[in-house]
């Protein structure tokens, strides 16, 4: 479960990304363009993610859930997807 959590985290982050330059007007895609039309980047992303998901589980051998890991999952993701992807049409 702790690894499903800690997983869920950091794609939440990814999208939170996202979601952030929509409504910002920064981009037009929907979330389905926006990881898939600039897939090189999607590939780095996704990597990144699954790195820094793997790096909070290896790192808590007690397998405690906590708001802190999430926070620190979630910010991983979203830091992730601010720095590898970005979208076909973003301004």
């Amino acid at each position: 479960m702790f690894t499903i959590y800690i997983s869920l985290a950091v794609f939440a982050g990814l999208i939170a990304h996202w979601a952030v330059l929509w409504a910002r007007n920064k981009t037009a895609n929907t979330l389905k363009e926006y990881f898939s039309e600039e897939f090189k980047h999607t590939i780095m992303t996704i990597s990144g993610a699954l790195a820094a998901a793997a790096a909070i589980i290896v790192t808590n051998p007690d397998m405690q859930i906590t708001q802190t890991l999430l926070a620190l999952g979630f910010t991983a993701g979203f830091t992730v997807d601010s720095s590898f992807n970005k979208a076909s049409d973003q301004r």
